[in-house]
């Protein structure tokens, strides 16, 4: 049987002959009383104070648990973040080399018809040589040809004998070389 503080302090005792000391047992009783008050109001304390910390562990627990929760969400996120870059990437690493195999295979098209055009260049520029030869050696043939006509038509000239003036021939056939007609050597045409 539990007793109060209140009903120790108002316990009453017997009085038999030579029996303890009255003043002593109040004393004594007061203590008791007074100690198990205290007593029972820490007990009450620690009791309120158990309640409250198995209020704050089982709101720790659901914040752990939430928390655990929240890290394995976020782990799987960042594992699906991290998938999804790694396909970005590789999307990207296949674009680029599409692009770069496209540029080689562009880069080796124009190679081809640069080749081909410097060959048409270069078939065009012997033909022109083989032109401007065959033009130079009909000019030339023309000025020996002129060169001989005036030296002819010299000859014949002299040959009828004016006698007039004496006319250099390797002056008139350089006048009709440089000018197309026979000049004598005061600069008057012949």
């Amino acid at each position: 049987m539990k007793l109060t503080p209140l009903e120790i302090r108002k316990a009453q005792f017997h009085k038999r002959f030579r029996g303890f000391d009255r003043q002593e047992v109040e004393t004594t009783l007061e203590l008791i009383s007074t100690d198990t008050e205290e007593l029972l109001k820490q007990n009450r304390e620690m009791h309120d104070k158990i309640v409250r910390l198995e209020t704050q562990l089982t709101d720790f627990r659901q914040i752990e648990r939430s928390l655990q929760n929240t890290l394995r969400q976020a782990e799987e996120m960042s594992a699906s973040v991290q998938a999804q870059a790694q396909k970005q990437a590789e999307i990207v690493i296949r674009d680029a080399e599409s692009k770069a195999q496209q540029i080689v295979e562009k880069a080796r098209m124009d190679l081809l018809r640069l080749q081909t055009e410097i060959g048409m260049l270069r078939g065009k520029r012997e033909m022109l040589q083989a032109q401007l030869a065959t033009l130079l050696g009909s000019e030339l043939e023309l000025l020996r040809a002129l060169r001989l006509d005036a030296e002819a038509d010299l000859r014949e000239h002299l040959s009828q004998g004016t006698g007039k003036e004496i006319i250099d021939l390797q002056e008139v056939v350089k006048s009709v070389t440089e000018t197309g007609t026979p000049q004598t050597t005061n600069g008057a045409p012949l």
